[in-house]
């Protein structure tokens, strides 16, 4: 059997979209591999934020 080498890219640009939908809306995620660091872009123009208290 031949080993194939697989490598991940050191960033992922996720966008959700499956056989449910969007799962994501209007967020688009980054993923950086190497630090498992996930950063989330909200479409300002098409949400509404709400902070709570209890969330901070």
């Amino acid at each position: 059997m031949k080993m194939i080498d697989l490598t991940l890219p050191e960033w992922l640009f996720l966008d959700g979209n499956t056989h449910e939908g969007r799962t994501l809306g209007n967020r688009t995620v980054i993923l950086h591999v190497r630090s498992a660091t996930v950063i989330e872009i909200f479409d300002r123009e098409n949400e509404v934020f709400k902070l709570r208290g209890d969330n901070l």
